[in-house]
């Protein structure tokens, strides 16, 4: 791996663990996020369960999950660039987690500031779902390609 894309890995690694530190000292134990799937009653139930506080709180950790978005999402963009160089378009792939998870965070962050937006919760844990899925797709995928490409290399000497 060239030093530049090392480099890149690294940083990029440093602050996907800073933006996950941020959020996990803020406290807030389960949040809708970190659910494979829920349905709207399940999600009016958590967040009706939480105080102004800890709906503050819920608000913080969902600003901070942008950030963690687009960390992870150019991590394995980055990844899979390095991996598969020839095909640059294919490489976009990496942002088809981060996009359901955009989506799934811009409808909770859009709750929290209005709690009368509630309409999005009938489908947002199809989207929670797509984002879990297809993130273990893709990581299975990455996976496999460096399982291939470390028999490449052994092949070689």
């Amino acid at each position: 791996m060239p030093l530049k894309s090392k480099s890149i890995h690294i940083f990029l690694w440093i602050l996907l663990l800073a933006f996950a530190g941020c959020i996990f000292s803020l406290g807030l134990k389960h949040t809708l996020d970190a659910r494979i799937f829920y349905t709207q009653d399940d999600a009016l139930a958590f967040l009706q369960s939480l105080d102004s506080t800890g709906l503050q709180t819920y608000l913080h950790v969902e600003l901070l999950d942008l950030g963690f978005i687009f960390t992870y999402s150019m991590l394995m963009y980055v990844t899979l660039r390095k991996m598969i160089p020839n095909r640059f378009y294919f490489c976009f792939i990496a942002f088809i987690p981060g996009f359901f998870d955009l989506v799934e965070t811009a409808n909770i962050i859009l709750f929290l500031q209005n709690p009368t937006y509630i309409q999005s919760f009938a489908w947002l844990g199809t989207i929670t779902f797509l984002k879990w899925t297809t993130s273990a797709v893709l990581l299975c995928y990455i996976s496999f390609l460096r399982l291939r490409l470390k028999q490449s290399f052994g092949n070689r000497s």
